[in-house]
């Protein structure tokens, strides 16, 4: 693997993309997919570019970096607001505290996480939520927000005690 330069014609009409790249896309996805683990678990964009230069590629920029990442914004977005259609007669609520940067400081932030028992048994991550509000705000404003996705049926909560 490495950098090939190709000059891939332009039509007024349609694409042109040759089949000999086709295989290629597979192993792409796998770059992307490198490039967006490494983001997710914090590490730097200079990091991000030594880990792709260690893969035999030229090196990758910041904004590149980030403009691949804005996709696991939109996919994160789409799963913590997508409709919640089954019943889940049970919900576990555990809330995890983080030290996150914010505002050029240090802070302690929850992550809340619910996951709810369907009737057939299956368990599923159904929402997430972080901040560092009162704890009691945020798991209002969090619950309030399940319901609004379509929360029913709910027949017993269980949520764990946890200090900041």
């Amino acid at each position: 693997m490495g950098s090939l330069a190709l000059q891939i014609p332009k039509l007024r009409q349609g694409s042109y993309f040759p089949s000999l790249l086709e295989p290629r896309r597979q192993a792409e996805r796998a770059l992307l997919n490198v490039v967006q683990q490494a983001y997710i678990t914090g590490a730097s964009t200079r990091k991000v570019d030594e880990l792709v230069q260690a893969l035999g590629l030229d090196g990758i920029d910041k904004s590149a970096v980030s403009r691949t990442c804005r996709a696991l914004d939109a996919e994160v977005d789409a799963f913590r607001n997508r409709a919640l259609t089954a019943a889940y007669p049970y919900v576990w609520l555990d809330a995890l505290y983080l030290k996150v940067r914010e505002n050029h400081r240090i802070v302690s932030q929850a992550c809340v996480v619910a996951i709810g028992v369907r009737e057939t048994g299956e368990r599923e991550v159904i929402g997430f939520c972080a901040g560092s509000r009162g704890k009691r705000t945020l798991l209002l404003e969090f619950l309030r927000r399940l319901v609004a996705r379509g929360l029913h049926g709910v027949l017993l909560v269980t949520a764990t005690a946890t200090k900041a």
